[in-house]
């Protein structure tokens, strides 16, 4: 990888620090989101 790509090493970090702490919202969010879409059958 160069070393313009490995500058983007912290902000991936960030990224998978942000992913895990919010992981049940998300979930939550994605179920919610199923559940409407499946009763509008869109």
């Amino acid at each position: 990888i160069s070393d313009l790509g490995k500058s983007l090493a912290p902000l991936f970090a960030s990224l998978a620090v942000w992913a895990g702490e919010h992981l049940p919202a998300v979930e939550r969010a994605r179920k919610a989101f199923d559940t409407a879409d499946a009763a509008t059958g869109r």
